[in-house]
């Protein structure tokens, strides 16, 4: 439990440190958060509808229409601008939440990691690495690939990096320290 815990925290702040430099520190998500100068016109335009604190696909037939009224819809949809737009009424500038349940849940998914680690009868620093990037790339393509397929994602190859990245590192990590403990 002990040796679960010490990866726990150093795994967790590892995930965490990468996620601030990759989202923050290097800005290597910009294509999916950039700046555009008429924001603020863009965003009162917007409030003027009093939308719900919700995602809304913009471009699409209304729920309860017809499937000939959809095929009619779509029809005239080609070539036509669309928006997968993620509105809140209003911005909460308060960052110690999300700081604290970010890191607790990276310690958390790291505490996992390396049960799952531990179950494996041979476990070296290149078989957790491996091991782990399967596991993440089974998590980065049916989450964040999935989202591209569908939405035309900007940012897609750069989750990629920050799941193989810091996840290799980790899962190396995690077979270093099974393998001392069993040696």
């Amino acid at each position: 439990m002990k040796n679960t815990l010490l990866f726990a925290l150093m795994a967790g702040t590892l995930l965490f440190m990468w996620q601030f430099i990759s989202f923050a520190g290097a800005n290597l998500h910009e294509a999916d958060q950039r700046y555009h100068p008429m924001q603020d016109r863009i965003l009162a335009d917007l409030a003027a509808y009093n939308l719900d604190d919700a995602g809304y696909m913009l471009g699409q037939p209304a729920p309860n229409a017809t499937n000939e009224e959809r095929e009619a819809y779509m029809g005239t949809r080609a070539g036509q601008p669309w928006a997968h737009v993620v509105w809140h009424p209003a911005q909460d500038t308060d960052m110690l939440k999300p700081l604290l349940r970010g890191f607790t849940s990276n310690m958390f998914i790291a505490g996992l990691l390396y049960w799952l680690l531990g179950q494996l009868r041979t476990v070296n620093p290149w078989r957790g690495a491996l091991f782990t990037l399967v596991v993440a790339y089974v998590g980065y393509t049916y989450f964040v690939y999935s989202d591209h397929v569908w939405y035309d994602t900007p940012d897609h190859v750069v989750h990629l990096i920050d799941t193989v990245v810091p996840w290799s590192v980790v899962g190396a990590l995690g077979g270093l320290m099974h393998a001392r403990s069993r040696a």
